[in-house]
């Protein structure tokens, strides 16, 4: 499925941001005339645009809010490219927040934002290190759908990942992970969600910092 992923920078504080997007220019057109935007009050500095054709070129503009006023990006031009598939995916953890150690409950992939978990406890997964212990926690730990069970890396194993095979390439859209509510100090800061379909050449698919968690709460991470 092709697909368009959109990333930008804001210096300064914002409210939300609009997607707008035109198949010709806008360059000559007054912002108050500007197309109606595909998006609106995205929260985040990326967004991803699937309702795109493979090949064909689009214009877009972002709109930010701040207090009821709004302003208006330049234009950039971008071509729909098919999406890469992976039959793998790994969670390459870089830092956490104050230890050496990563304690995570679980982890859902999703084809779509909000959608099913394609995951299961005969998912087959991976892992850079576990502790050894009677509970074994490894990181199939991470895909049995018990949130009382956590994958626990070896202490001063960073960087530390753990991967999921998903038999077939997939196009996995989100990731949702759950900290161990106990240890949020050992979920991850920094972070990024990789693809192979060897399971030895991985490629970079996005990359997050500055990650913050809550007890009993799941982050969501698109695509």
């Amino acid at each position: 499925m092709p697909g368009i992923k959109l990333e930008w920078a804001q210096f300064g504080d914002f409210d939300s941001f609009d997607i707008i997007r035109s198949a010709t220019s806008m360059l000559e057109v007054p912002d108050e005339n500007l197309p109606e935007p595909i998006a609106v009050n995205i929260q985040k500095m990326y967004y991803f645009d699937n309702l795109v054709t493979e090949g064909s070129t689009y214009f877009y503009k972002i709109r930010v809010w701040r207090d009821g006023v709004a302003r208006v990006s330049n234009e950039f031009e971008i071509t729909a490219l098919l999406r890469k598939l992976y039959r793998y995916y790994r969670i390459y953890i870089t830092a956490v927040d104050s230890d050496t150690q990563v304690y995570l409950g679980e982890v859902e992939l999703r084809t779509m934002v909000g959608g099913a978990d394609v995951t299961s406890p005969s998912t087959p997964t991976n892992q850079s290190s576990h502790i050894f212990n009677q509970s074994n926690p490894n990181a199939s730990k991470l895909v049995d759908n018990n949130t009382g069970t956590w994958w626990l890396t070896s202490s001063g194993a960073l960087p530390a990942w753990a991967s999921f095979d998903l038999i077939s390439p997939m196009d996995i859209k989100q990731i949702a992970i759950l900290p161990n509510a106990s240890y949020l100090y050992r979920a991850p800061r920094d972070f990024i969600i990789q693809g192979s379909n060897n399971s030895v050449d991985w490629e970079n698919i996005q990359s997050f910092t500055g990650q913050n968690w809550q007890s009993d709460r799941w982050n969501t991470y698109d695509l």
